[in-house]
């Protein structure tokens, strides 16, 4: 009989555990949206930013002379060491996983052909990746969503982007709202 008491508080606590940390994974998940976006940031229209980082991101994909990509990285990496600290760390953790991804890949072709393809890619993607990583951070969705309309991009896009957006948030709220009745009924 204790044993059973034993074993049910140790259920209980495991069950009282998991509705935790899935609620602290959630929170966590949707905090990466609730990064208070740079006022001076936001003062540069959300149009000329988004024309501005795609324009970088196609002449950098474009470029087969090391020197801009150079060029283009240590202004990418100056601009963000100006930023507040959690997003300098989100922007890198999204890129170096990218870049890293990218080598993995593209480590055959390095060990079969010899060729630093794979340092010039690797070094793209994680361009491309940052860049839109921190426009990302630090553009309002609301604002972002206005520039695509800004470049022409049809409405029908930038509705369902929007929507889909939206929604996402409402089912994050949701789920949260669920786990946390589920929390208050298992005490």
């Amino acid at each position: 009989e204790e044993l059973t008491k034993i074993m049910y508080d140790n259920l209980a606590k495991d069950k009282d555990g998991f509705i935790t940390r899935t609620m602290l994974s959630l929170l966590k998940l949707f905090r990466h949206f609730q990064i208070e976006k740079n006022e001076n940031l936001s003062q540069a229209g959300a149009g000329f930013r988004t024309l501005f980082v795609l324009g970088i991101i196609f002449l950098t994909a474009l470029s087969h002379n090391l020197f801009f990509c150079g060029t283009v990285a240590a202004g990418f990496l100056l601009f963000l060491s100006f930023s507040k600290i959690e997003i300098l760390k989100k922007v890198l953790a999204t890129a170096i996983t990218a870049a890293l991804f990218t080598v993995l890949i593209m480590l055959p072709s390095f060990f079969l052909y010899k060729s630093i393809a794979v340092i010039t890619i690797t070094g793209k993607v994680f361009l491309s990746t940052g860049l839109l990583s921190l426009f990302a951070l630090t553009t309002p969705w609301n604002k972002i969503t206005s520039a695509l309309s800004f470049i022409k991009i049809p409405g029908f896009i930038v509705f369902i982007l929007d929507l889909t957006i939206h929604y996402i948030f409402i089912l994050g709220n949701v789920a949260y709202e669920m786990l946390f009745a589920l929390k208050l009924r298992s005490v």
